[in-house]
Parts: C-alpha cells; structure tokens; sequence
C-alpha cells in the first residue's frame, strides 16, 4: 500500500485533549463524540430528516480519514452544522448539500494498480462502495493508492444529486 498524502498533522496531534474538557476526558474533535454534534446540530437547525442521508453518504469514507487526517469528513460536517447552528440563520435543505459537495474529502481518488503498470486496474467511485470495502475487497497482485486531486471525485453535481435523491427516498418530498 502507498498513499501520496502530505502535510498531515499526526494522529496524535488530533486527538489533543481541549483544556474545558481535559478533566472528563472528551474531546470535541473525537469522531464519536462528532457523529453526535452532528446529530443535534441538524436538529437545531432544523434539518434532522438529513441525518440519515448526510451519515450514510459519509459512511462511504469511513477509514479515509487514517490517510487524509485534516479533510476528515466526520468533523468537517461537524463544523458546518455548528456554524449553521451558531449563524441562527435558517438553513434551506438544498444547502446543506450544496455544502457537502465542497468537502475536501470529495477530492481523494484511490484505485489499484498491477506492479509495472500505470493504468488502474480499478477505480474506487464512493457512490457505489465504501472506502473500506473496495479495500477489503482487494485484487490479487495489485497493491492500491490513495492521493488527492484538484477535482472532486465523482464530479460534484452527481454527488449533490445523490444526496437529495437518497433525501428523498428516506424523507419522501417534504
């Protein structure tokens, strides 16, 4: 496995403890604890019926995060949710995914290639399979890359139409 990701800050220089919560032990930046804020947040704002297509389409990355610490998608999401909340402003539902389509985790492809060889022999698409299962699932003799592009991947407005279908397949028209 080779990954050509730099300038990452070290695991554990992300999971330093905030002094308000050093006592208890927690962290906000804990990806549990994110999963949760997240929860809440979109509640707050008004957006909990995008709980379930916003977690699930995130879910996809679930492990991307070991190899592209800072563009992490779980506190990432977090953030957004918190301005929003914080804003009081009242968030449309289209926004939210108009916002999740500028993640930076969007931008990071991840493929396998046969030794020698400069053509992928497979090309992860997030839309169709997790991170971890298109690396469970592996190809003999073939070892997978992961690297960032300037692009997001796949294109930006098939992403946003996946999210608000699934929106609306979970949520119906609301």
């Amino acid at each position: 496995m080779t990954h050509d990701v730099r300038n990452q800050e070290t695991p554990e220089e992300s999971r330093k403890l905030l002094p308000e919560t050093a006592e208890r032990g927690r962290r906000r930046s804990d990806r549990t604890h994110a999963i949760f804020s997240i929860v809440r947040g979109l509640e707050a704002i008004g957006l909990a019926t995008w709980t379930h297509p916003l977690l699930t389409f995130l879910g996809r990355y679930d492990g991307i995060e070991e190899f592209a610490w800072e563009d992490d998608p779980i506190p990432a999401l977090q953030q957004l949710v918190e301005h929003h909340a914080q804003s009081g402003c009242k968030v449309l539902s289209g926004t939210i995914a108009a916002e999740v389509i500028q993640l930076q985790v969007l931008h990071y492809r991840v493929a396998w290639f046969k030794a020698g060889e400069v053509q992928a022999c497979s090309v992860w698409d997030p839309l169709e399979t997790d991170f971890l299962d298109f690396i469970e699932d592996g190809i003999p003799g073939a070892e997978w890359r992961i690297w960032k592009t300037d692009e997001p991947n796949p294109d930006a407005e098939l992403v946003k139409r996946y999210l608000l279908a699934d929106y609306v397949k979970v949520n119906g028209f609301r």
